[in-house]
C-alpha cells in the first residue's frame, strides 16, 4: 500500500499545474457597429461678450481702452454654433426716436446710434446705420438759397465725436425721396468753422472732392416711392462712404436721414452702392469670426448713464432648408 500511495501524489500534482497555466491566459474577441448620426440645419450664432460698456467718456471722442469697462475689449466674437455655413452678416443698431441735442433730456440719447465698426482685418471704421435729424436756425450757416433761414430747406448734421459735418435738404414739395441734397467736405471742430457756405457746390455726392468745398446731388426713390437713397463719399478725401436714405414723407420737424454702411434691412440699402454686407465668405459649423467695435459720442451728449442701446448681428444661410 505504501508504494500506491507515494505514485498518486505526483500525478495530482501534475494536474493542478495544467489547469493553473491555462487560467492565466487573457483572450479578447471583437465585434462593432455603427455609429450613424444625421444632424438637422440649425443657423445659430452665439455672440460674446453679451454686452459692451464705456464709463466716463467726454463729448466729442472716439473710444478707446482709457474709457472701456474693465473686460470689454472693443470688440465682439462672432461664433457659427450652428450646422449649416452662413453666407452672410451684417448688423443693425437703435435710434433715438426723437431729435436728442438741445432736448435737455438725456432719456433722449440712443448710444446704438454712436457705434462703428470695422472688419477685424482692416482699418476702414464706418457708423453701422447712423440717424440723424434737422435743427433750428444757425446763424453762420449759409444755404443754397443764399440765407441762413429758408422754409423750403432743412439743415442738420453728420456728429461724428468731435467733428460735424453739416447738411442741407430741399423740402418746398414735402417730398424727399428725389430731393437735393447737399453736405459740406470740411468739418465743423472746436478750432474749425467748416463748410458753411452752400450756395455753390461744386463736388458731386461721390468720388474725391475739393477741400472745403461742399457736394449736392439728389435721393433717387427707391421702394415704391416710400423711401429716397443716394451715395455718398463723405469729406474730401473721402474718409468714409455711405448710402444715404431718408423717407418721403418729410417737412417741418419730421425730416431725417440716415448714413447706413452695415445695416442690409435698412430700406434701400439693396439699392445703395456704399451698404455692404459685414462678412460674405461661408462661416463654416464651429468657426468664428471678429469686429473690432467703438462709440463716437458727439458733442452736445448730456452727462450720465445713457438708456441702454441694442446691437444686433443678423446671420444668414442661403439655400438652406429647414
Amino acid at each position: 500500500m505504501k508504494s500506491k500511495t507515494e505514485r498518486i501524489i505526483p500525478i495530482i500534482v501534475l494536474i493542478l499545474a495544467a489547469f493553473q497555466t491555462a487560467s492565466a491566459q487573457t483572450v479578447n474577441k471583437t465585434d462593432s457597429l455603427d455609429i450613424i448620426v444625421t444632424v438637422s440645419n440649425l443657423t445659430l450664432v452665439d455672440i460674446n461678450p453679451a454686452n459692451l460698456t464705456w464709463v466716463n467718456i467726454p463729448p466729442g471722442t472716439e473710444s478707446n481702452s482709457t474709457y472701456a469697462a474693465a473686460g470689454n475689449k472693443e470688440a465682439i466674437q462672432i461664433e457659427n454654433i450652428g450646422s449649416t455655413n452662413i453666407s452672410n452678416i451684417w448688423f443693425n443698431v437703435t435710434h433715438p426716436s426723437i431729435m436728442p441735442f438741445g432736448s435737455g433730456n438725456r432719456l433722449n440719447y440712443n448710444p446704438a446710434n454712436f457705434v462703428i465698426i470695422r472688419r477685424n482685418t482692416s482699418n476702414e471704421w464706418y457708423f453701422i446705420d447712423r440717424l440723424e435729424y434737422n435743427e433750428s436756425e444757425l446763424i453762420y450757416l449759409e444755404l443754397p438759397t443764399g440765407s441762413s433761414s429758408d422754409p423750403n430747406m432743412v439743415h442738420g448734421r453728420l456728429r461724428s465725436a468731435d467733428s460735424e459735418y453739416f447738411w442741407v435738404m430741399n423740402i418746398s414739395d414735402g417730398s424727399c425721396n428725389d430731393t437735393q441734397f447737399w453736405i459740406g467736405n470740411a468739418p465743423h471742430t472746436q478750432t474749425s468753422t467748416g463748410t458753411v457756405d452752400f450756395t455753390a457746390c461744386g463736388d458731386p455726392l461721390t468720388g474725391a472732392g475739393t477741400p472745403g468745398d461742399c457736394r449736392t446731388g439728389s435721393f433717387t426713390p427707391v421702394l415704391g416711392g416710400a423711401w429716397g437713397a443716394l451715395n455718398l463719399s463723405l469729406s474730401d478725401t473721402p474718409i468714409e462712404n455711405y448710402t444715404v436714405i431718408t423717407p418721403a414723407v418729410c417737412g417741418g420737424t419730421n425730416v431725417s436721414v440716415r448714413f447706413n454702411h452695415w445695416n442690409m434691412d435698412a430700406p434701400g440699402a439693396q439699392s445703395g452702392s456704399y451698404t455692404d454686407y459685414f462678412y460674405t465668405t461661408a462661416l463654416v459649423p464651429g468657426e468664428h469670426i471678429i469686429a473690432n467695435v467703438k462709440i463716437r459720442v458727439p458733442y452736445g451728449t448730456m452727462a450720465g448713464t445713457l438708456p441702454t442701446g441694442q446691437l444686433t448681428v443678423i446671420a444668414q444661410a442661403v439655400g438652406v432648408t429647414s
